[in-house]
């Protein structure tokens, strides 16, 4: 095999078995915490260089379906960013009782959507405009959605870092996005496929170091915590009730089924990488114990969603365009 054919085989090899090597992640991270726990400050590099790989698949054009289809967006947006979020914040207050854990909570519900919702769309026949245009829109507006989001729910309770974060989620996010799709504009759309055998592993690489590194961060603290089980109850509460809220929206809707996958997908995964990132650099190892946590039920959900979604034949993931699956 050529380099192009192993780098491309390497980030299939990768993004099917994205579940297995995001639990080894952690456990390297715990294991290795003495060690890694001080590489903290990689992590916005390494997360801005997965914003911008994942951007690279992204064109303006795809934002048109955002004015050709309003209604199912500002639906998603609101349940994502409005709704569920206010879910996670009464049931937090409910079975937990330290603060930070109740932010961590809410910020694992905040955080913009999971771009690897776009591989399973693409597995389960959904509509892959409709969600490469949410979750490249939903990026875009972090910086702003997030903070406010937190601060209207919960600010009145904890410092936030409203212009830090802001800041921060601009340079993580915002600009290496804008970055990677004038770069695609600029190559009409030929730079992903021309970059992907080696750009796709190192993306996918960077996410898994992410974890990695985060969770070395916070092994001390976990290590003096008692009383995770409720956490790890709550966590996976939400991380179904997120799946079926998108379904049941649909439903409402009465969209057709590609667009009925795709909004059971984009609702119900976020971003945890991000939020990982997000948590570590700005609210501290308390609040992120939650985000890590939530990592063991979003894909696990994902694959069971799959199941009861896909009664048609899916797609091999070699057929499913991989510009957003980082």
């Amino acid at each position: 095999m050529n380099w192009r054919t192993t780098g491309l085989f390497v980030n299939r090899w990768l993004e099917r078995l994205m579940f297995v090597w995001l639990l080894s992640a952690m456990g390297i991270g715990y294991l290795l915490h003495g060690i890694m726990g001080d590489w903290t400050g990689a992590v916005v590099i390494l997360f801005a260089c997965m914003t911008f790989v994942t951007a690279l698949g992204t064109r303006l054009r795809e934002f048109g379906y955002v004015a050709r289809h309003p209604v199912v967006l500002a639906s998603m947006f609101i349940l994502l960013h409005a709704f569920l979020p206010v879910i996670a914040y009464l049931a937090a207050r409910a079975f937990l009782h330290k603060t930070a854990y109740i932010v961590g909570v809410v910020l694992a519900s905040s955080i913009p959507v999971g771009v690897t919702s776009i591989m399973w769309t693409g597995m389960a026949n959904g509509d892959l405009p409709l969600g490469l245009s949410l979750v490249s829109l939903d990026t875009l507006l972090s910086p702003i959605v997030i903070p406010l989001t937190i601060h209207v729910i919960i600010g009145h309770s904890v410092a936030l870092p409203f212009w830090t974060l802001f800041w921060g989620l601009v340079w993580m996010v915002v600009l290496p996005t804008i970055l990677g799709i004038f770069a695609n504009e600029l190559s009409r759309g030929r730079i992903k496929p021309a970059v992907l055998p080696i750009a796709g592993p190192v993306s996918k690489l960077s996410m898994l170091a992410v974890v990695s590194i985060n969770v070395a961060a916070v092994t001390p603290s976990l290590a003096h915590q008692s009383g995770l089980f409720p956490i790890l109850c709550v966590l996976f509460l939400l991380a179904g009730f997120g799946y079926l809220v998108g379904y049941g929206a649909s439903r409402a809707e009465r969209v057709d089924r590609p667009k009925r996958v795709t909004m059971t997908y984009n609702v119900g995964m976020r971003n945890i990488s991000a939020g990982i990132a997000i948590a570590s650099q700005y609210f501290g190892h308390m609040v992120s114990i939650p985000v890590v946590l939530a990592m063991l039920f979003q894909q696990p959900f994902a694959t069971l969603v799959f199941w009861l979604l896909g009664k048609s034949k899916p797609k091999a993931v070699s057929e499913v365009p991989v510009s957003n699956s980082v």
